[in-house]
């Protein structure tokens, strides 16, 4: 289904949630929600992020994106999983550089949203209730079975809304 002018927010990992828009008005809901992973015959991590970066930006494209807002890696670690986060960290950020790339090759504008400005600090329970809350009686329908990366996407897409960030 092409959506000619939609734009999207994407909380990017080895599950990428995705959520699609058709407006920018306040108290919309994205048109689709859904998580993209890969897997990858070699086992081999770089293959897994790239071809998972190819195929969200093939989506996407199929679907008349001109616009996306990935959330932009950030370190938030303590002093005792500091080695594994920092190895994660620079996963992730090679991963959202392969996506951001993907995604303006398939000549999409890309703007990249901070995890502090778009949620803080919160922990995941309190920003999923956020997210349910400003979705109000859509939410249901729209978070049905939908993974916590997934409704993540759906906070970003809601921040860019709410805070104008065209």
């Amino acid at each position: 289904m092409k959506l000619p002018g939609c734009w999207a927010s994407i909380d990017p990992g080895m599950r990428t949630g995705i959520a699609i828009w058709d407006s920018w008005d306040s108290g919309e809901v994205p048109v689709m929600v859904r998580c993209m992973t890969s897997d990858t015959p070699d086992g081999s991590w770089l293959s897994g992020a790239l071809a998972l970066a190819s195929s969200v930006a093939a989506y996407l494209a199929y679907h008349g994106t001109g616009k996306v807002y990935i959330e932009q890696p950030a370190y938030h670690g303590s002093p005792a999983g500091q080695a594994v986060a920092a190895k994660s960290l620079v996963k992730l950020a090679m991963y959202v550089g392969a996506l951001a790339y993907a995604c303006r090759k398939a000549k999409m504008r890309v703007s990249m949203i901070l995890i502090r400005d778009w949620k803080g600090n919160l922990p995941k329970a309190v920003s999923t209730q956020r997210i349910i809350t400003a979705l109000g009686s859509k939410a249901k329908t729209v978070l049905c079975k939908q993974t916590q990366d997934a409704i993540d996407a759906v906070g970003i897409g809601l921040y860019v809304i709410a805070k104008g960030v065209r």
